[in-house]
């Protein structure tokens, strides 16, 4: 089982008891005094969450072998980074035949659909940055412009 602290919609609290709950306030951008509610996650939502987590990190990390590897942007690096982001697609894409059939837990279900969202929202992203870049050889992909499934950490 996996723990991890969820957002209430909107809701508000006039202080945070916990320091944890304040930076992940921090880290995402959100007012200090957001209202936290930690969970315990089914394991099978945890299973198809981790996929996506640990696809995008696959992801990053062929991405910045592939700008900034000896040598970068090679024809097998690039291959790489489109083979990552596939398996971020299937992960997500396999969250979704998961999700569609889940009952148990309607908060749950709907965290994992927001990540499949994002995670699927990421990967348009990024083909069409590959194909504009693909199709004009200025192209520039703007790394800040690039969506993210987790926000950023730090």
């Amino acid at each position: 089982m996996m723990n991890l602290e969820t957002i209430a919609n909107g809701a508000q609290k006039s202080t945070l008891t916990d320091i944890r709950d304040a930076q992940a306030m921090k880290r995402m951008g959100l007012p200090l005094n957001t209202q936290v509610e930690t969970r315990t996650f089914d394991k099978a939502i945890s299973k198809h969450w981790m996929r996506i987590a640990n696809a995008e990190n696959e992801f990053d990390s062929a991405m910045a072998k592939y700008i900034d590897g000896a040598p970068a942007q090679t024809a097998r690096s690039y291959i790489l980074v489109t083979r990552r982001i596939d398996a971020l697609y299937k992960a997500a894409s396999d969250a979704w035949k998961f999700v569609e059939h889940y009952d148990k837990d309607p908060m749950q279900w709907q965290l994992l659909a927001e990540l499949i969202r994002r995670a699927l929202e990421f990967v348009e992203w990024w083909r069409e940055a590959f194909v504009d870049a693909g199709d004009d050889e200025g192209a520039v992909i703007i790394l800040d412009e690039a969506p993210r499934v987790f926000p950023a950490a730090g």
